[in-house]
């Protein structure tokens, strides 16, 4: 127990090396111990878990992924049909593997954990329908679903989750408005619907979206946290090219440069996500500034990532 704290307490210091370390010499005496106490199977599985998630922060994502599917078939056996809470940790694991899968471009089969990690988040809201967690856990996952099906061309089944998705974190707004994290859920609502609005060739729709989801993480950005300024940079994003589609080459300039100066403060930090240096790329590439962009390409091509459309973007964009 104490080598696997000691472990995520040096992630969360950024000390990716020393934490990995401390998890892994967890894992292998929790894997010695479960031979003798099954009971001990599900510690072994967030030990997994946390080797999973920190080999994803050293940009690690196929041993990454390979962690998080030894941990799956753990959570999944100690679930109870019976009991939907007990279903918790096999939802984040599944959600942990279809972004990961996404990363290495494998998108069939993160739609697959997406669905059963969806399937999961109605369970639970079925099971205890009052529990506000459980509703934002579902919205989050409806709309992570949305993005890969615009993504994949699906358009109707986007809107549809998409559409459930706002039904949801509406009614969350309803009981609190202030709340952070569900005003970021309807923020991130509304860009995914300005993406999608632009996979249909509505770039006014798509404007008035992203000018929504922008203008509320104005807001809320000024938190430090991550998330929030990675969506207020994807809402810049939006914007420059929603008005690219519309011909506004000054709109989309100014907005392309809001958008790099946020996205400038996700890479800077000390462990950038894949898909933070993915969004500074490409809004460096549409800025016309490939050599800034050259040496964060080749960083995610150490990480073997390629999220579907990602590699086709560099290849089109990038300097001969």
């Amino acid at each position: 127990y104490s080598l696997s704290n000691v472990g995520q307490l040096r992630e969360e210091q950024g000390e990716l090396e020393p934490a990995i370390e401390a998890l892994e010499a967890s894992r292998e005496i929790f894997e010695d111990l479960v031979k003798e106490d099954e009971a001990l199977a599900g510690e072994l599985a967030k030990v997994y878990a946390k080797l999973g998630d920190a080999q994803r922060s050293a940009g690690r994502l196929s041993l990454a992924l390979a962690r998080f599917r030894l941990a799956l078939p753990i959570f999944q056996r100690l679930a109870t049909v019976d009991d939907p809470p007990s279903g918790y940790w096999v939802g984040i694991t599944l959600d942990y593997i279809a972004d990961l899968l996404l990363d290495l471009g494998n998108r069939t089969d993160a739609l697959d954990a997406l669905e059963t990690s969806v399937g999961l988040a109605r369970r639970l809201v079925e099971h205890d329908p009052t529990n506000t967690n459980w509703q934002a856990i579902l919205a989050q996952r409806l709309n992570r679903l949305g993005r890969v099906w615009i993504g994949a061309g699906e358009l109707g089944a986007a809107r549809e989750v998409l559409e459930e998705d706002r039904s949801i974190v509406e009614s969350l707004l309803a009981l609190e408005p202030s709340h952070g994290l569900w005003r970021l859920a309807w923020a991130r609502n509304r860009c995914v619907s300005a993406s999608l609005s632009l996979a249909e060739a509505l770039p006014e729709p798509a404007l008035t979206l992203a000018r929504s989801c922008r203008d509320v993480l104005t807001d809320l950005a000024n938190d430090e946290d991550r998330k929030y300024r990675y969506w207020l940079a994807r809402a810049h994003h939006l914007l420059a090219s929603a008005f690219d589609e519309l011909d506004d080459h000054d709109g989309a300039g100014l907005s392309r440069g809001e958008g790099i100066d946020t996205a400038r403060s996700l890479v800077e930090r000390r462990q950038p996500r894949p898909q933070d240096i993915d969004l500074w790329v490409r809004l460096l590439l549409e800025a016309d500034r490939p050599i800034e962009a050259e040496p964060w390409i080749r960083r995610l091509a150490s990480m073997d990532y390629s999220a579907p459309g990602y590699l086709a973007f560099v290849e089109i964009n990038r300097a001969p």
